[in-house]
């Protein structure tokens, strides 16, 4: 899998971020302009209290959490040049601080407060995460890894109507910063459609098998095989042109 050219990453960020935001509001049935979101987190609006006349609230809370997602992992991959400085203060990103943009009524805190052992787990299970994926060089181990957090979180249903999009965020986020091509699937694509069966399928099959299995699952590798061809499509298609 090809890597993704450092110069073109703030169009990145802010063109999957438009994207992702954009599906978002979908969910909401809220319509918004790709390149009128994408001109907001360019010039940072998100960051800016004004933005509250422009957007419906899921807009802007999932706007505020992107930011703080591209801005937080940008200043680690800036800053920090020692391959162990970077898994130390990865695993620093406050989970809880994207929940809270995205949930301003912080429906589920609790699973982000390590008080209780579920919520510890949850915890652990995303720092070993950030940790093993910065350890890997091989881009198809790191989607893997993602792709599984990806899948317990949703089988466990920890989140609510939050769990798909916040989980998006933090892996196009990782996969950015690792300079490999974030996820997206435009619904016109018929591999989108094809994605979506395939996902579905996997949930059903794997939500009662011991988690040691679900890599064992065809399903499982099939979703992988998707997820890589589409990242290599997003990054011939999208990412060499300034196009939206």
């Amino acid at each position: 899998m090809n890597k993704i050219d450092l110069n073109d990453k703030d169009h990145i960020w802010n063109w999957i971020g438009a994207k992702m935001i954009q599906n978002f509001g979908n969910y909401y049935n809220i319509k918004t302009s790709t390149q009128e979101l994408y001109d907001c987190l360019y010039d940072e609006e998100f960051e800016d209290e004004s933005i509250n006349e422009d957007f419906e609230p899921q807009i802007i809370n999932a706007g505020k959490a992107w930011s703080y997602i591209k801005n937080f992992l940008t200043t680690v991959y800036i800053n920090e040049k020692n391959i162990d400085e970077k898994i130390d203060n990865l695993t620093m990103l406050d989970l809880s601080e994207v929940y809270r943009m995205l949930d301003p009524k912080k429906k589920y805190i609790s699973l982000f407060q390590g008080d209780t052992i579920e919520s510890i787990d949850f915890l652990e299970y995303f720092k070993k995460m950030c940790s093993r994926i910065l350890e890997k060089l091989d881009n198809d181990v790191v989607i893997e890894e993602l792709a599984l957090w990806n899948l317990k979180l949703v089988v466990d249903k920890k989140l609510g109507e939050y769990t798909e999009f916040l989980s998006l965020m933090v892996i196009n986020g990782l996969l950015i910063f690792k300079n490999i091509p974030p996820m997206c699937f435009a619904k016109k694509d018929w591999e989108f459609e094809n994605m979506t069966k395939i996902y579905n399928q996997l949930i059903a099959e794997i939500t009662n098998l011991p988690f040691s299995q679900w890599t064992s699952n065809l399903n499982f590798k099939y979703y992988l095989k998707l997820w890589m061809h589409n990242s290599e499509f997003l990054l011939d298609k999208n990412f060499s042109q300034k196009s939206i």
